[in-house]
């Protein structure tokens, strides 16, 4: 009996002993094929960053190019507005720019400023150059515009300023903006005096 006991209490401890033992080989190996799985995942995480992180990099350059080129070409387009307004400042004559639709007034020189005050930018034109409440008939757009709504021949027109009573002969065309939207441009040349020698 006491052989017996100790044979099946032998045999006991073997089998809790084997049964560990295949417990630990099986965790082992699920544990092995999951951490070959781990390390695929993080190998295609890795490629897919270094991938995106690339391409973030080329993308980035050619924003840092192009904010570099818009930099440039802004600075081109000031110092070409700059020499237009040194040479527009240097005329006596009333030089102004004028939205075709709004009517207000985009750019004035020296010398329309020195006439009509320096504030008129961005106010309606035939109230402070003229004194109207309406725009002038002889600037309607369409008589600027050709058949296809694009710049056409310039107009020109002689007239007596309502706000200081001086003549003055009016050339006007529309002429494609910097920002591309159509405007017209004025050039009134004070005659006052001529007319005067002439009377």
């Amino acid at each position: 009996v006491h052989f017996i006991g100790i044979n099946v209490l032998g045999m006991l401890i073997c089998y809790s002993i084997e049964t560990q033992q295949r417990k630990r080989f099986y965790l082992n190996f699920f544990l092995e094929k999951e951490k070959e799985k781990s390390e695929t995942i993080n190998r295609e995480l890795e490629r897919r960053i270094e991938d995106r992180t690339a391409a973030l990099q080329r993308t980035n350059r050619d924003l840092n190019k192009a904010v570099a080129e818009r930099k440039r070409a802004e600075k081109r387009a000031r110092a070409g507005r700059e020499r237009l307004e040194m040479i527009l400042d240097s005329l006596d004559v009333d030089i102004y720019v004028v939205d075709i639709n709004s009517r207000k007034i985009l750019l004035a020189n020296r010398h329309t400023k020195q006439t009509f005050g320096a504030e008129i930018v961005g106010k309606p034109c035939h109230e402070v150059l003229v004194g109207r409440k309406t725009a002038c008939p002889q600037c309607n757009p369409q008589l600027l515009l050709d058949e296809n709504g694009q710049p056409a021949e310039n107009r020109c027109w002689e007239g007596k300023n309502q706000i200081n009573g001086r003549s003055y002969i009016v050339y006007s065309r529309a002429v494609v903006w910097e920002d591309g939207r159509l405007v017209q441009l004025q050039a009134a040349t004070d005659v006052t005096t001529m007319k005067e020698m002439q009377a």
